[in-house]
């Protein structure tokens, strides 16, 4: 279920998932990174190179590693907490 925020009339919002990626040159979270955010709902692919970890922060958000630069190929779901040791060459990242 989202989260939801109530209005000062009562009706319901719906909260939009938001999503900070951050990818790493080491497997462990460590080394040389950069990062990107997806907000308000939105979508993105993002190629990669020298990835050998990931972490997020965020919610209401679906992130998936894939083995090619366009989002296609082996995939892996990646969970909301810790450091994902996983090679890969594209970030998708796909908000509610």
């Amino acid at each position: 279920m989202i989260p939801r925020e109530e209005t000062a009339n009562d009706e319901p919002v719906f909260a939009l998932g938001t999503m900070v990626v951050t990818v790493f040159s080491g497997d462990t979270c460590s080394g040389s990174n950069s990062q990107f955010t997806v907000t308000n709902g939105g979508y993105r692919c993002v190629a990669v190179s020298n990835a050998r970890s990931l972490s997020v922060s965020g919610s209401n958000c679906y992130v998936t590693t894939w083995s090619g630069t366009d989002c296609r190929g082996s995939s892996y779901n990646v969970q909301y907490q810790g450091c994902h040791g996983v090679l890969f060459g594209s970030v998708e990242v796909r908000c509610l």
